[in-house]
């Protein structure tokens, strides 16, 4: 490793005999990042930099919005405040340029003079300087380049320590040693720790129930389109539709390009009503047309389906909305979301009779993470459709693939076997 270990004593004491040197810091950075480099060039997605087709922000804007982000962290734990706490905070803008929003630049000059100044005092305040490095080096992870989502609380819960413990530590600092705050620093901690006392009895009252906690939610965050998702859920499921379905389009109206909240529109438009609008769906098609979407957008998309079940009108236009969606050549999903997705489209095509679009979907999820049902019931399809060499061939690679059977899939490839015995019987075809 490049970094020698210092004590505790080392710290306390200011002892800066056994720190790395300037040149090993030198040397650490460069190979760090040319090995970044190499692994980014070289198609190694490291860091799942290919994922920002899934989100609404690119790297750039993710890394200005972080700047603007780890002040809202800081200020969470230096001033924590009730009403900006949560579950949710999607309602933070986003970060287009240095100067959308002014905030943005200011953060991050703000950022380079602390890690400038904390290199400064490294020596006079050691404490203070770990406090606040351990504080940064804790976001690194999951507030720097891989496209996570932008904030959450509980990223904060490791670096907070670092920066408390470099603050509290200055009144009991040996190169301080001012009167006035030997005097105070006392009560000080007393009111803080009294604060912070009744700060947690009032979150925890907050998270006593679900539904204090969702309204908590939308009371002080109204622009959070998943807050107000998640109140309007909790809503329905309690048959309180009328006092859902302002929350439901409030977060479909909040974010304009997400695929997510849309579905939920519709599906409580259907739920409540048992009709869905042309207006709802033409809106819904081009979401799903155009706006990035994840493995969520695919969970809820599939439950929509199953809600609509009884109705096959409706359940043929929204397959089709769902087929264009998961087949579109902009966004490449990962094989276990393509899998979910093309064996739900099969799935639902099957039971609408339309054999040949199932086997197309099924046969798509071969080269993926697929399971030995995919596999027979291409070929007992195959079978249905009169193309008994090409059900055979798909039997041939469900058996290079040793994939587990379930004893359904045993019964009905036992069944297969006997057709092809029967059927192929003379031709050149290898033993069965």
């Amino acid at each position: 490793f490049f970094f020698k270990q210092k004590t505790a004593y080392e710290l306390y004491q200011c002892d800066w005999s056994s720190d790395v040197c300037s040149s090993d810091l030198l040397g650490a950075g460069t190979i760090f990042l040319l090995a970044i480099l190499v692994l980014y060039f070289k198609d190694v997605d490291l860091f799942r930099l290919n994922s920002y087709q899934y989100r609404n922000f690119n790297l750039e804007e993710r890394l200005l919005t972080e700047a603007r982000v780890v002040w809202f962290y800081i200020r969470l734990i230096l001033l924590p405040s009730i009403r900006e706490m949560g579950i949710y905070h999607d309602d933070i803008a986003l970060s287009t340029g240095l100067l959308s929003p002014v905030s943005t630049i200011v953060s991050v000059i703000a950022i380079i003079i602390t890690l400038v100044a904390t290199i400064l005092i490294r020596k006079k305040e050691p404490v203070l300087a770990f406090g606040i490095l351990w504080f940064f080096a804790s976001h690194l992870l999951e507030s720097t380049i891989i496209p996570l989502e932008l904030v959450h609380e509980h990223r904060n819960y490791l670096a907070q320590y670092g920066l408390l413990l470099g603050i509290f530590f200055i009144p009991f600092s040996n190169n301080i040693s001012l009167p006035k705050i030997a005097r105070i620093k006392y009560p000080v901690i007393i009111i803080v720790i009294t604060l912070l006392f009744f700060g947690t009895f009032f979150r925890a009252d907050i998270w006593s129930s679900e539904w204090k906690l969702l309204n908590a939610g939308v009371k002080y965050h109204p622009a959070s389109p998943r807050a107000q998702t998640a109140l309007a859920i909790l809503y329905a499921d309690n048959g309180m539709f009328a006092k859902a379905a302002p929350h439901f389009q409030a977060a479909a109206d909040l974010n304009k390009c997400s695929v997510d909240s849309m579905v939920r529109v519709v599906q409580f438009e259907y739920i409540r009503n048992k009709t869905i609008t042309d207006k709802t769906l033409n809106k819904f098609q081009k979401r799903t047309a155009n706006c990035p979407y994840t493995y969520v957008s695919i969970w809820v998309f599939n439950g929509l389906l199953d809600e609509v079940s009884s109705n096959k009108n409706y359940r043929k236009q929204l397959l089709g909305i769902y087929e264009h969606m998961i087949t579109r050549p902009d966004i490449k999903l990962l094989p276990q979301w393509a899998t979910a997705a093309y064996t739900k489209a099969g799935g639902v095509n099957y039971e609408l009779g339309k054999y040949q679009k199932t086997i197309d979907f099924y046969e798509k999820t071969f080269p993926l993470e697929p399971k030995a049902f995919h596999f027979i019931t291409t070929a007992i399809l195959y079978v249905e459709l009169g193309n008994v060499e090409r059900a055979y061939e798909v039997i041939q690679e469900l058996d290079k693939r040793r994939l587990a059977l379930t004893p359904q899939d045993e019964e009905n490839l036992a069944g297969l076997r006997s057709i092809f015995e029967q059927e192929l019987l003379g031709n050149s075809s290898p033993k069965l």
